[in-house]
């Protein structure tokens, strides 16, 4: 049975806005401004497949925790670039090609979905995360009115969901 325009108005409610979000990551302050583009973790269990009489039943697995990316603007100062070179430095020097393991402290990251309004419709929090990798940017004399930016991929052990 198909919803007249109104019921289908009332339940949808406007919708989740994908450009209305919050990102903190402790070490390089609230990001809302400079994160670009980010996606909310997957929620995913894996699968086990138990071979039976010639079928297979799937069966749930463990839970598995993707790596979180999130594309950053350059400021102008490269803050938050130089903060996460900083970060890659304690653990594996450019140069020394040395670190120190009690460098190591993971940060918990906090990605917010808002309303509107401005409240969170959900939040998650990446626990125990560092930063694997921070992407370059294009430098081209033809390229004009565009930002730079860059990505980042984190590792986290696992998050929780409010």
């Amino acid at each position: 049975m198909a919803l007249s325009l109104e019921e289908f108005k009332s339940k949808f409610g406007g919708g989740v806005r994908t450009n209305l979000y919050e990102i903190v990551i402790p070490s390089l302050g609230d990001l809302s401004i400079l994160a670009k583009a980010s996606t909310l973790p997957n929620i995913e269990i894996g699968k086990i497949d138990v071979n039976y009489a010639g079928r297979i039943l799937p069966v749930p697995g463990d839970r598995a925790f993707a790596e979180w990316a999130c594309t950053i603007y350059a400021d102008e100062d490269l803050s938050s670039w130089k903060k996460l070179k900083e970060y890659h430095e304690k653990y594996n020097g450019f140069e020394s090609n040395t670190g120190s393991s009690s460098a190591f402290s993971g940060e918990d990251i906090v990605i917010k979905q808002l309303k509107r309004e401005g409240e969170a419709i959900v939040t998650f929090t990446l626990k125990n995360a560092w930063c694997s990798s921070v992407g370059g940017w294009d430098v081209s004399a033809d390229n004009r009115d565009a930002i730079a930016e860059y990505s980042t991929t984190w590792q986290y052990s696992h998050y929780t969901i409010a």
